[in-house]
């Protein structure tokens, strides 16, 4: 738009649109399934009791089998050792019986749409996070995208902020610290607070990368095997990527930070060009170069 100066010169000035739909998800208004709801609860509580009574009973028969041993002349120690060591195998078991409990009745309300128990069941696993820290993580993680898509975002920040006190940015969970931190900044975006939203959009490209790198270079047993049974793995994480960079461009720009907003916009059609072909790239690609042929200027 060209318009006089007070000398009567011609100044020009570069209008820069925010891309369309950026900012923006789709808010769940509907009411949680209640039916799921209750079949949720009754999922939960049907394996944690039959989990509850195997435990329960391995634990009383090895440790019959430990007073027998140490009732003998002389004493098996090679039978008590291998009976500790099962007791110690039984602890570990039930630990990932009560996770499994937690779980599948979360997977199954998030399927069925029920999300009060969805919730309900991620708060409570979050309660028992010393018994099941990777477990707890994952709850938060879930209960945030609950969250989020019922346009909860003040409380979504919430937990996503206690989960990364506890976390701290450990490479270790970079697999549920990527996508909340993602989350979290287009949280904070929609919210009206790109300053914060930066944030939040950094550290998920800092987790994302370092996924893309153990995902490119694997080197645990798990990696591999995930890698194996997705090809297209490294380029899930590519896609995600782009659309972290193109978010934390999009919070940039809002903070008149045009300079990392270009250079946010170019890393996001880097990366989505290195994505498998989706309509979530394609939108993401003509976003960034339509930012990008308006930002040439900046």
């Amino acid at each position: 738009m060209a318009k006089p100066s007070a000398n009567g010169k011609v100044r020009t000035r570069t209008v820069v649109k925010t891309p369309k739909g950026a900012g923006q998800f789709p808010v769940n208004t509907q009411e949680s399934n209640a039916v799921g709801d209750r079949k949720a609860r009754q999922l939960f509580l049907a394996i944690l009791i039959a989990s509850f009574v195997l435990v329960a009973g391995g634990v009383a028969w090895i440790g019959w089998q430990l007073t027998v041993l140490l009732g003998k002349t002389p004493i098996d120690w090679v039978g008590v050792g291998l009976g500790v060591v099962a007791l110690a195998l039984t602890f570990f078991i039930g630990r990932g019986l009560a996770w499994f409990s937690f779980f599948s009745a979360i997977m199954y309300a998030s399927r069925v749409k029920a999300w009060e128990s969805q919730e309900a069941l991620c708060r409570s696993a979050i309660k028992f996070g010393k018994f099941f820290p990777g477990g707890a993580a994952t709850a938060s993680l879930m209960l945030i995208q609950s969250l989020v898509s019922r346009g909860q975002t003040a409380e979504a920040i919430k937990v996503g902020e206690e989960l990364w006190e506890r976390l701290g940015g450990n490479p270790k969970h970079d697999q549920t610290l990527a996508p909340m931190c993602s989350m979290l900044g287009l949280a904070h975006q929609v919210s009206g607070e790109p300053r914060p939203s930066i944030v939040w959009n950094e550290r998920a490209i800092e987790s994302f990368t370092r996924v893309l790198e153990d995902v490119e270079r694997p080197k645990g047993l798990m990696t591999k095997l995930a890698v194996k049974q997705s090809p297209n793995l490294a380029g899930s994480v590519h896609m995600q990527l782009a659309v972290s960079y193109f978010n934390n461009a999009t919070s940039h720009f809002q903070q008149m930070n045009y300079r990392p907003a270009k250079e946010s916009f170019k890393k996001a059609v880097e990366h989505a060009n290195q994505a498998p072909d989706s309509q979530e790239k394609v939108e993401v690609l003509k976003a960034s170069k339509e930012q990008l042929n308006r930002l040439k200027h900046h």
